[in-house]
Formats: structure tokens, C-alpha cells, sequence
């Protein structure tokens, strides 16, 4: 099951994670753990380097499924819309394979809700913290999984289970959708830098030297079609870190795809379909309904876990 190997996965990221900073709480101080993935932002905010890729989502389903089983609720409730492409351009080109073939593992996940996303948040929030029990010796390394036996920070702070081994209050990193005032500050509203970008980045401009542009737009796309095609991104969307990264070191803040915020029925930052007006970091776009060019990324704040 994928789902031990994520486990594996994690230990080692968080192993090498920056746990230096530290946060006072009632007058207690207790260490910061970044979690994989995550980049500072302040003092409590965090946001992913990259969008949600499609490789996540797949561990999600993985460990759903084996949980829970194939003809659960649970399993069922988190399938990507795969006919998203069958409304586009790309009809008959994309569909299955975007979401199923390696090739696309490190593209952005589309096709989902906005309560996919937040269900996503939870299960990743539950999995990186339990890592972090493990690794602390607060909890079991190895125990029967199961849909009645399964960690959830709900279950380490009120349960009584046998893969507990102790209990103390501890921080970790929970895994939320920004706000779109949350959104705005991560993608670099009112900084020096147009857009949040800094286009004199060696990595940025190594971008503009390839492909003549840093963003993943309606333009990018009518105007350097041969690039496309020996690049690092699809007929449509292109990896989460094909192109530019901004002043916080966060890839495809716009353009790509866009954002999902907690404010219902907004996303941010533009896409593959809009032109580059529709990509300014204050603009807000509309989310009706699942789509091809909407996917999302997660923020985190320290919670402290407050034990009984």
C-alpha cells in the first residue's frame, strides 16, 4: 500500500525540517514544525510551494481505499471528475490520462471541489501529524489499520486507543485553504515586485531564457507552442514548478490553474485559459462548478494540540 510508503516519505521530510522557531503559547514556549512541503511566510503562516499536484490526490484515494474500501462513501466522495476536459479544447486528449498517467503526477490536480479540497486538508493534516507522534514516541510506529482503528488527532486527544503510548501537548502544522485575504498576502500582494515576482531571480530568469515567459497563460500558450511541446508542461496546465516562483519561493502562484479559497465560490490567481489581466493577485474569479482549470493549495498554521 502507497500509504506506508507516504508514511516512510514523511518521516524523512519532516526529519530534515527547519524546527528552530519556536512559538510562546499561555507563556510556554513550543518548538515549530514546518512540515513537508511548506514554506515560511510569518510568523504562523505557512503556504505550499506548489499547488496540490496530481500524485498527492493519489495517495489520498490510496489511503481512503484502503481504509475504508472501494465501495465506501469515503472513497467514493473524493473521485476526481475525470470528464472535466470533455467541455475544453482538449476533449479526447486528456480526460483518463491526466489524472492516471505518470507522466502528469507532478502537474496540479483538477477536477475536484471546493469540499474535496477541505476533506484533502483534514486527511493531510491527520497523516503529517501523526508522522510527527510517531517520530516524537507518542504513539505506535506499527498498528492494525482499520476504519475503526485509524489515527485522527480527535482520536489522540480524546481516545483511548492502544496505539497511544503518551500523551502531551505539542504543535502541528494544520493544513487549511487560505482565505482570499490569506491568498493575497502569500502571493505577494504589496510587495516591490509586480505581481509578487521577481523577474531578476537566476531561476526566473533562467525561466524567461526558455520559454520567454513566467506564467502559465492564454498568452504563454498561443505564443510559444514549440517550447511547449519539449517543456515541462502539458497541452494545457504544465508542472507545479515548470515556471516562475515568487518573492516567497511559491510556484504558479498565478497563472497554471486556479486557486480554490475558503471564501465560497472565489479562486484566485488566474490560469491556463485566462489572459494575463485576469491573473493580477487582487482580482477575484468565480468557481461554480468543477473544472479544468481550478485546483488549489493548502496554507498552515501552528495548532497546538491540547491533550486530556
Amino acid at each position: 500500500m502507497i500509504y506506508r510508503t507516504t508514511l516512510i516519505l514523511l518521516f524523512i521530510l519532516l526529519s530534515s525540517c527547519d524546527t528552530t522557531k519556536y512559538l510562546m503559547i499561555d507563556n510556554q514556549q513550543y518548538e515549530v514544525v514546518h512540515g513537508p512541503g511548506l514554506i515560511f511566510i510569518n510568523e504562523n503562516l505557512f503556504a505550499d510551494e506548489t499547488e496540490t499536484t496530481n500524485v498527492m490526490w493519489l495517495e489520498f484515494i490510496d489511503w481512503t481505499e484502503g481504509i475504508f474500501g472501494k465501495n465506501s462513501i469515503e472513497f467514493e466522495q473524493i473521485q476526481v471528475d475525470k470528464s472535466i476536459w470533455d467541455n475544453t479544447e482538449f476533449s479526447g486528449k486528456l480526460g483518463e490520462k491526466y489524472f492516471t498517467q505518470p507522466d502528469f503526477a507532478e502537474y496540479p490536480i483538477v477536477g475536484i471541489s471546493l469540499k474535496q479540497a477541505e476533506l484533502y486538508s483534514k486527511w493531510r493534516t491527520d497523516r503529517v501529524a501523526e508522522i510527527l507522534l510517531i517520530s516524537k514516541g507518542l504513539i505506535k510506529s506499527e498498528f492494525t489499520y482499520s476504519k475503526e482503528n485509524y489515527f485522527t488527532i480527535e482520536k489522540y486527544i480524546n481516545g483511548d486507543y492502544d496505539w497511544i503510548i503518551s500523551k502531551e501537548n505539542i504543535l502541528i502544522p494544520e493544513y487549511i485553504l487560505p482565505n482570499k485575504n490569506e491568498w493575497e498576502l502569500i502571493a505577494g500582494l504589496g510587495s516591490n515586485h509586480p505581481n509578487g515576482i521577481d523577474s531578476t531571480l537566476r531561476e526566473n530568469k533562467k525561466t524567461i531564457k526558455i520559454y520567454n515567459y513566467l506564467y502559465n497563460t492564454a498568452e504563454f500558450h498561443s505564443g510559444t507552442k514549440t517550447k511547449i511541446k519539449k517543456s515541462r508542461c502539458g497541452i494545457a496546465t504544465c508542472e507545479a514548478m515548470a515556471l516562475g516562483a515568487n518573492i516567497y519561493g511559491l510556484y504558479g502562484i498565478l497563472g497554471n490553474v486556479s486557486e480554490l479559497t475558503s471564501n465560497n465560490g472565489i479562486s484566485k490567481g488566474g490560469n491556463w485559459k485566462s489572459r494575463f489581466a485576469d491573473n493580477q493577485i487582487e482580482k477575484d474569479l468565480p468557481f461554480d462548478s468543477v473544472n479544468a482549470w481550478t485546483g488549489f493549495r493548502n496554507i498552515a498554521r501552528q495548532r497546538l494540540l491540547k491533550v486530556k
